[in-house]
C-alpha cells in the first residue's frame, strides 16, 4: 500500500448553513467511510466562523478520491446551493512517514 495521499478540502458556507452541514456530516461520513480508497477525515471548524468547515482527508492515491467525487456528482449531489464561494481543494501527497 502507499502512502496515500492528504486531501484538504474548504468550504465556506452561506450564514447559517455550518450548523445544517455538521448535521448531516455523519450520515454522509458513513457513506464516504464505504467508499474504495478511502482511509480516514477530520472535519474541523473555524473558530470565529462557524460556516468555514476544513475536511482534512487521507485517500489511497488522488484518483480514489476524484472517483468519490464522480460517485457524489452522479447523485445528484451539490453544495452550490449552500456554499458562498468555491470550495478549495488541496491534494497532499505523502512524503515521510513515522510510524
Amino acid at each position: 500500500m502507499s502512502d496515500g495521499v492528504t486531501i484538504t478540502f474548504e468550504m465556506i458556507l452561506k450564514p447559517g448553513m455550518g450548523d445544517v452541514v455538521v448535521e448531516r456530516l455523519p450520515a454522509m461520513l458513513d457513506e464516504t467511510e464505504q467508499r474504495p480508497g478511502y482511509r480516514d477525515i477530520r472535519v474541523v471548524r473555524h473558530k470565529d466562523n462557524p460556516d468555514r468547515i476544513l475536511l482534512i482527508e487521507t485517500w489511497d492515491s488522488e484518483g480514489h478520491y476524484r472517483d468519490y467525487l464522480a460517485w457524489r456528482a452522479s447523485r445528484g449531489e451539490t453544495m452550490e446551493a449552500i456554499l458562498e464561494a468555491p470550495p478549495v481543494m488541496n491534494v497532499w501527497p505523502t512524503m515521510v512517514v513515522r510510524r
